[in-house]
Parts: structure tokens; C-alpha cells; sequence
């Protein structure tokens, strides 16, 4: 999710990582501040080989993987998992598990 970030985060290159804590449980968001995602498209972010659009990628390296890894992970681990987006103002990853 933070590789992600990185490579979606907009001109100013910022990627923020915050923790929360409630009731045992720890929610992690992965925030960066790039295009967004359309509402459209969020569903299928999390496929195999699934990538938005080429245009807004930065020059790196990439199998398509990244995000359904994530997903198959978090999956194995019963944790709750998301994305909210808004156009043109950024993105947030987050992931919640219960604290052991």
C-alpha cells in the first residue's frame, strides 16, 4: 500500500502512514495525495493485473500485482480493508486487525 502511495502521490510527494487505535483493534491509513480514483473504478483495484491508467504512474518498476497481494494477505489475516477517494484531492489505504 505505501509502494503504492509513492508511485500515486501527487507533485508534492507526499505520503502520510497514521495509526489509530480503538477498542484492541489498530486501523493503519496509507494517505497520499495524488489524482484520486474514479468512483468507477474503485471496484477493481484490487484484481490481478488491474491498473488505472498509465498517464499519472511514475517511472517505476511494477507487475500489477501490488494491491491484490495486499488484498490476499489481509484476507489470510481476517482483517478489514478499504480505499476512499475523492478526485483530484488524493486517496486513502487503510487496513484494520485486532491487536494481539
Amino acid at each position: 500500500m505505501i509502494n503504492n502511495a509513492i508511485t500515486y502521490t501527487g507533485n508534492d510527494k507526499t505520503v502520510h502512514v497514521k495509526q489509530i487505535i480503538n477498542n484492541k483493534k489498530v486501523k493503519i491509513e496509507i494517505i497520499d495525495t495524488g489524482d484520486g480514483i474514479p468512483d468507477e473504478k474503485i471496484g477493481y483495484i484490487w484484481d490481478r493485473y488491474y491498473k488505472i491508467d498509465n498517464l499519472h504512474k511514475r517511472a517505476v518498476m511494477s507487475t500489477v500485482l501490488g494491491l491484490s497481494i495486499v488484498k490476499s494477505i489481509l484476507d489470510m489475516h481476517n482483517a478489514e480493508y478499504g480505499v476512499e477517494s475523492n478526485m483530484f484531492n488524493g486517496t486513502v489505504f487503510w487496513f484494520k486487525m485486532d491487536m494481539i
